[in-house]
This record gives structure tokens, sequence and C-alpha cells, in this order.
């Protein structure tokens, strides 16, 4: 089954600190390939608290970008991957931004058997699926990404704006998990990130198969995060739901 796991819902501040809900990364398994995705705090903890010694069977660390509720334990797993750099293996995928900042260790660069930097290669083969990053638009340099095969794409939309060809970016998606912060927008005031409204027009401009929210602030928690999911659904008719921590949801 491919299938995502949780280690956190929230990329905001206020919430994680108060352990109101926790950041942290996703873990995919798609087509036979063990991915870890934007491994912000507590990823590293626990992966290999729900994994034991599983750690070495990572297939690829991917970072969107380098804000720190995605990026704090991506060196833990780049060491976790490749067994302290014993074992020349795995593949980084992540931005030349954060690649040659400071984000990355210097240490570390070698570590990984493929390092792929996503500003210079848009899409690539990973085994027997296509992974595909789209750039986003969040002040800094970012990027979702769908991995496509067989008759599955699975879409992530990480932290953006609304962009013009957001929806033609991620046409034919049959799963898609969306990052949105935002119920309403405070007033006056436009973030870099999604709300609601803005997932509405995307997923009734793609028609997919099945929404998996997640990255929740304040508002969609004042609103009520279920609530929210089952509204959404009501509205656009397809399978929604709101992403809880350390559950598993299968991809389609």
């Amino acid at each position: 089954m491919d299938q995502v796991r949780f280690f956190g819902t929230t990329g905001d501040k206020d919430l994680m600190f108060s352990n109101c809900l926790s950041a942290g990364g996703l873990y995919l398994e798609v087509n036979k390939k063990k991915i870890i995705m934007d491994p912000g705090p507590g990823t590293f903890n626990n992966f290999v608290e729900t994994f034991p010694g599983d750690i070495k069977k990572l297939d690829a660390v991917i970072l969107s970008h380098v804000h720190f509720d995605h990026s704090t334990d991506v060196n833990a797993m780049i060491e976790g991957m490749t067994d302290g750099g014993n074992l020349r293996r795995g593949t980084l995928i992540t931005s030349d931004s954060a690649y040659s900042g400071e984000t990355i260790h210097d240490y570390l660069k070698e570590y990984p058997e493929k390092v792929w930097l996503v500003d210079k290669q848009t899409r690539n083969n990973f085994g027997d699926m296509e992974i595909i990053a789209v750039k986003h638009y969040h002040g800094i340099p970012n990027y979702g990404f769908i991995f496509s095969f067989e008759k599955k794409r699975i879409a992530i939309i990480t932290d953006t704006t609304f962009f013009d060809n957001i929806i033609e970016s991620y046409s034919d998606s049959t799963t898609m998990i969306i990052n949105v912060p935002y119920y309403i927008f405070p007033e006056g005031k436009k973030p870099k990130h999604l709300c609601i409204a803005d997932v509405k027009k995307i997923v009734r401009g793609i028609r997919p198969k099945k929404i998996i929210l997640t990255h929740f602030g304040r508002s969609i928690c004042d609103a009520g995060i279920d609530f929210v999911a089952k509204e959404l659904e009501s509205q656009v008719g397809i399978e929604t739901i709101a992403a809880v921590k350390n559950k598993v949801y299968e991809l389609i």
C-alpha cells in the first residue's frame, strides 16, 4: 500500500511553542520507496521510535525549503540514512539554496549516493517513479512535489501563496496533500500561504480522488480542524481528511 504518515501537522510557531500541535516531517512509502520529507522538530526521534533500526532503509530525504519547521532534523535524517557516512547510499533532494547554504552541514554533503538540486532539474526518475518539483512562491526558494507512477500522481503542495499556474502544475493529481495554515486570511493581510478558499479553487480545478490537509495554523484550529475538512468535503464532493500526528493514510 502506498501511504503517508505525519510526524506533525503544524508550522505555526505559537502552536508549537505551546505544545498544542507538533511540527514534523512526512514519511512516505510510495512505489516501494521510503522517503522522509521536510523533517522538522522531533522528526528524527519520532522516526526511530516508530521504526527502530529502519532509518538506514530510507531511499531519500527531501527538503522543500529551509524554514525551521521543515528543516531542523534534516541533518540527523541524512546521518541516519547513510549510517553516519559509513554507507554511501540514498538520495538528497532539495534546492541549491538549501544545499549551498548553512542548513545542511558541509561534512554531510558527500554522504548520500546522489544529490538532486531541483532548481537545476525539475524532473527526475527515481526507480520506476518520476518525481516532479514544482516551484512555489513563499518568499524564499521552495518547491512542491509530485510522485508519478503507474496510474497514481501523488501531489504535495508545501508552503506557497496561490499562483497563476498552480492548477496546471498539479493537474491530474490523484491524491493531494496540501499545507493550509489559514481558514481565512487576517483582515488586510495576505501571508505567503494558502487559505481554504485557495484550496477550494485548486481542488475544483484538478478534481483529485482524495485530499489530505495539514500544516494547520491558529485560524484553522479556531474554526475546528475536523469541521474545516468536513466543510471542504461537502463543498467540493471529494474525500477530505484532516491529518493527525502519527496516523497513516493510504495514497490512491
